[in-house]
This record gives structure tokens, sequence and C-alpha cells, in this order.
């Protein structure tokens, strides 16, 4: 049991590692030709930030202070800070907790930062999308490159399998759905 737990875990480091890397190095490009012409808030120098912002919102959060923390070791933290209009699903403490050890080693780790970044990348959709805004079977396209699928199981929002505990929480830069599982993006071979 032991030997499969190690290696298990020795696959999702490598998940993490290969897999989110090269993707993410791949759609840097295209993600901010994106976000130009998505934008509809007024354009900010880079150093400005939006007042109640999405991070301020998971900073006055007391059951988002690990995402607080992994924003701050990937760099996110300064996106979620700025100009754009964004929809970012926000996994709560919990969510963290019921992830293997070693994952959420890694995604606390500064010097696996861009990795971390990549996975948060996939939390954050460019565009504003209110619950009412969004449709059962609808795909989102994530920041990261990646899709989300929203589903509604019995009148409840899900965006991949995580069931949204608290939506439309308002920001100046956008809105925040508060989930219970950390999304992980597919690997592609």
């Amino acid at each position: 049991m032991k030997k499969t737990n190690t290696y298990w875990v020795l696959g999702l480091l490598a998940f993490l590692y290969f897999g989110i890397g090269c993707q993410s190095a791949s759609n840097q490009n295209s993600t901010s030709s994106k976000e130009t012409t998505q934008s509809t808030a007024p354009k900010l120098a880079e150093h400005e930030l939006v007042a109640n912002n999405i991070s301020s919102i998971i900073s006055a959060s007391k059951d988002h202070s690990t995402l607080l923390e992994a924003m701050k070791i990937s760099g996110i933290e300064s996106v979620l800070e700025g100009n754009g209009a964004y929809t970012f699903f926000a996994p709560n403490n919990a969510a963290f907790d019921i992830l293997p050890e070693a994952t959420k080693a890694f995604m606390l780790n500064s010097k696996t930062k861009f990795k971390s970044n990549s996975v948060l990348s996939y939390h954050l959709v460019v565009g504003k999308f209110k619950l009412a805004d969004l449709k059962d079977g609808q795909v989102l396209t994530t920041k990261h490159g990646g899709t989300l699928k929203i589903v509604f199981k019995d009148g409840s929002p899900t965006v991949n399998g995580a069931k949204m505990t608290t939506t439309d929480i308002e920001a100046g830069n956008g809105v925040v759905h508060m989930i219970d599982a950390v999304l992980l993006p597919a690997v592609h071979k």
C-alpha cells in the first residue's frame, strides 16, 4: 500500500511539473491577446490597484488563507489586484486539506512558483460571469488555456465537479465564486 501511495505521489508531481508547465508556457502568449480583446473595464496603469479587488476579497476571508498563501507564492495575486473583468473560482482551506500532502506542499513551495501559477490560473476566467450568466453544460476557457464545465446538480452549481458554496461575490475587477475543491488541469499527452 505504501509503495502504491509513493508511486501515486510521484506521478502527480510529474504531472504538475511536466504537464502544467509545458501547457502553460505554450498558452502564455495567446492568453495575453485574449485579455486585451475581452476586457471591457477602463485601462489602468499596471501598478494601479482596483478597489475591492478579487485579491482583497480572498485576503478578507479566514476560510481562504491557504489560497491566499498560494496566490502570493505563485504571483497571480498581482493579476487579481489589477485591472480586468474576471471570474475567479476560489477553493477554500478544506479544498486544499483534501489534496495529497505532497501536492499541497508542491503548490506552496516558492521554488515551484511557475507551476503553482498554472494551477491557480486554471481557476481564473477572463470575463465576469455571475451565477445567472452560467448555463448547465456551459464550457468556460480559463486564463491557463484549459476549460471548465458548469453543471447544475439538483439545482446546485458545480464547476468541473467542485460545488460552488458561495456565489456572486462582487469585486471591482470581476466576481468570485467560492468552491469546495482545488481544480487541477488535465494532462495532454
